[in-house]
C-alpha cells in the first residue's frame, strides 16, 4: 500500500483510543482512523502484514523504504500524520498486549510523535530508525530490545541526543557492550546498582560519566572511534576485552 496518513481528526481520535485502551478496554487497533495516502512518498510502498519482534526489525524496515529516496527519510520522521498512520498499520507489533486481551499503553510519546529532545525518540517507530541511521550496524545493542519496548539502553542514550547523534560514540558503545557470539548486549551492562559498577552504560552516559567528565573539552563529533578508545579509563578494559567485533 502507499505511505498511508491520519490526518488532525483522526489523530485526536487515536488518542482518545489509546486512552481506552490504557483504561482497559479490550479493543483492535483502529485502522479505520487512516484517512489516506500521505502525500509526496510516490517511490515508497509500505507491507501492511509487516510485523517486527525487535527494535532493530522496526529501524532496518522503515529505513530501507527510503533508501533510494533520503530527502523522504528526512520528511517521514517529521511527518506526524504518516508517522501515526505508520504506528496505527504496526500497532500489534509496537505495543505489547496481556492474555487478557488488554494493550499494555505506556506514556503517549511511544504511538503520537512528540517535540523536545526528552519525547522526541521514544516513538516506536522514529527512535530506532534515527539510531540505526546514525550508527548503522553499531546501533545494534541499542536496538536489540523488543520493538514493543523503549527499554534502558534506548533511554539512557537517546536521552543525550547532544552524543549519540555522534557515529563514533554510537561504535563506542558496540565495541564496549556488543557480544557478536550471542548476538546480544553483554550480561550487566544495564546495572542501576550505586554505586555504579566500573565500565557499565551509566559510568559512559549519566551524570559524572566518561563522556559527560570529558565534554566540556573534547569535541566527540571529531573524534574517531579509536581515539574515543583511548581516552577511557582502565574501568572500561574488561568490557573492551569482551570484545565487541564481529
Amino acid at each position: 500500500m502507499n505511505m498511508p496518513t491520519c490526518d488532525t481528526e483522526a489523530i485526536a481520535e487515536f488518542r482518545e483510543w489509546l486512552q481506552r485502551a490504557k483504561d482497559g478496554e479490550i479493543l483492535e487497533p483502529p485502522i479505520e482512523l487512516i484517512t489516506g495516502d500521505a502525500e509526496g512518498y510516490p517511490h515508497v510502498d509500505i507491507d501492511e502484514d509487516m510485523t517486527f519482534n525487535r527494535r532493530c526489525d522496526v529501524a532496518e524496515y522503515y529505513n530501507s523504504l527510503f533508501e533510494r529516496t533520503p530527502e523522504d527519510w528526512q520528511r517521514f520522521i517529521s511527518d506526524e500524520g504518516a508517522l501515526v498512520a505508520c504506528t496505527i498499520l504496526h500497532f500489534s507489533s509496537l505495543c505489547k498486549r496481556g492474555s487478557d486481551e488488554v494493550w499494555k499503553i505506556r506514556e503517549e510519546a511511544y504511538y503520537i510523535p512528540q517535540s523536545g529532545f526528552m519525547r522526541y525518540y521514544r516513538h516506536r517507530i522514529r527512535g530506532p530508525m534515527v539510531v540505526h541511521n546514525v550508527g548503522g550496524d553499531f546501533a545494534r545493542p541499542i536496538l536489540h530490545g523488543y520493538a514493543t519496548q523503549h527499554g534502558d539502553f534506548m533511554e539512557q542514550v537517546t536521552g543525550r541526543p547532544d552524543k549519540f547523534l555522534t557515529p563514533s560514540i554510537i561504535e563506542l558503545t558496540y565495541r564496549l557492550y556488543w557480544n557478536p557470539d550471542t548476538n546480544s548486549p553483554h550480561t550487566g551492562w544495564s546495572s542501576t546498582e550505586k554505586p555504579r559498577p566500573d565500565g557499565v552504560l551509566r559510568r559512559l552516559f549519566g551524570p559524572e560519566s566518561f563522556l559527560r567528565v570529558h565534554e566540556a573539552t573534547y569535541d566527540f563529533m571529531s573524534m574517531t572511534t579509536d581515539q574515543l578508545v583511548a581516552m577511557l579509563s582502565a574501568e572500561f578494559n574488561p568490557w573492551l576485552a569482551l570484545g565487541g567485533a564481529d
